[in-house]
């Protein structure tokens, strides 16, 4: 990417990145924002970072004028129907934004959603869901890490966590015989992968009883 410099005008980051569900070292994101500045925006994709707020790149705002983050509410609030997103730059980038972007790009009725999503006591709410559904996927790893058919249990910092199978053929068609929904990932470095959302404490339990039945 860095040898690539004088040809690159956007650098897009998925942070935390998807499927593999891991954050990206801070000091590696700010020497890529140092690199490029001047010349590419730095676009962190923050889908996922109600899960790891922590993580989030929001308070270097005032420090680069190439860095702009990009959020949704179809995660952490359960909002993907109403699909609704925002950016955050600085005023500059805003201005060429506002230049572009469609005259009428939300619908009022998701508009009126998304506010209601963000009172106070909804964001509340929403805050302490994600701390439940982080103790489910804690407990879900901890359990898949003693399973003899998983050769790995990537760490996660979002609402889903990547498994890999000594054999998947035999752990797909187990799941699927258990109406379990769960995505397989179309990569040649991932496909004795399995990606799983995390659900409630039953479903998850569920999930791991069926694993633990395989040789």
């Amino acid at each position: 990417m860095y040898r690539a410099h004088d040809d690159v005008k956007l650098v897009f980051i998925c942070n935390p990145n998807n499927p593999t569900g891991n954050s990206f070292d801070h000091a590696d994101i700010l020497a890529i924002l140092r690199h490029f500045e001047g010349h590419a925006l730095v676009v962190i994709d923050e889908a996922y970072i109600e899960f790891c707020p922590q993580q989030s790149l929001v308070s270097e705002m005032a420090n680069f004028e190439n860095l702009v983050i990009v959020r949704t509410m179809s995660k952490a609030f359960a909002l993907a129907g109403v699909h609704v997103g925002y950016l955050l730059a600085n005023e500059t980038l805003m201005s060429i934004m506002r230049k572009v972007s469609a005259p009428y790009p939300l619908a009022d009725p998701c508009a009126q959603i998304a506010l209601l999503a963000l009172t106070e006591a909804n964001v509340e709410l929403m805050v302490q869901q994600v701390a439940e559904i982080n103790q489910i996927r804690d407990t879900f790893c901890e359990a898949l890490a003693e399973t003899l058919a998983v050769t790995s249990v990537l760490p996660s910092e979002s609402h889903f966590v990547l498994v890999s199978f000594k054999n998947i053929e035999p752990a797909w068609h187990s799941l699927t015989e258990a109406a379990v929904v769960a995505r397989r990932i179309p990569h040649p470095q991932l496909l004795e992968a399995i990606r799983f959302t995390i659900g409630t404490a039953e479903e998850m339990s569920l999930v791991t009883q069926v694993l633990k039945r395989l040789s």
